[in-house]
């Protein structure tokens, strides 16, 4: 398969796999024991902390971002790769900084096959003849 394309089917894998866990949090929360359902509930209803707010802050930098990269990468923006990067390196900070968090089964399998393909994406413009087309704005 021409890395091209690869990239393209990548890009909307990473696109369905985010829609997917979002989706699969909503509909699994309800499998998680309670106890871990009351921690969810008190660690994401008001009144919310200044670290809290910048948090949601950082995390929708990091959508916004993202949502930039994938058209940079789909477009060979020249920037595109280290948009990607770059909110994928924001991303290990937030989960740092966000301290515990809990996640269904479902959603945790679909986060991880999100970050295996978001590792091949960053391997693909990075490490193959493929970064040649980010180097210019031109495709």
């Amino acid at each position: 398969m021409p890395k091209q394309r690869a990239l393209i089917l990548l890009v909307l894998a990473d696109v369905v796999l985010v829609t997917l866990t979002i989706v699969a949090e909503l509909v699994f929360n309800r499998t998680l024991p309670r106890a871990l359902r009351d921690y969810q509930l008190a660690s994401s209803t008001p009144p919310w902390s200044l670290t809290d707010i910048a948090l949601f802050g950082v995390w929708l930098i990091i959508a916004a971002t993202t949502i930039v990269a994938w058209l940079g990468l789909l477009l060979h923006w020249k920037h595109g790769p280290a948009l990607y990067a770059g909110a994928w390196a924001l991303m290990l900070v937030l989960v740092l900084l966000s301290g515990p968090s809990v996640m269904t089964g479902p959603g945790a399998m679909l986060f991880t096959l999100e970050s295996l393909i978001g590792g091949m994406i960053l391997g693909l413009v990075y490490f193959s003849e493929l970064r040649l087309h980010f180097q210019s704005d031109m495709a």
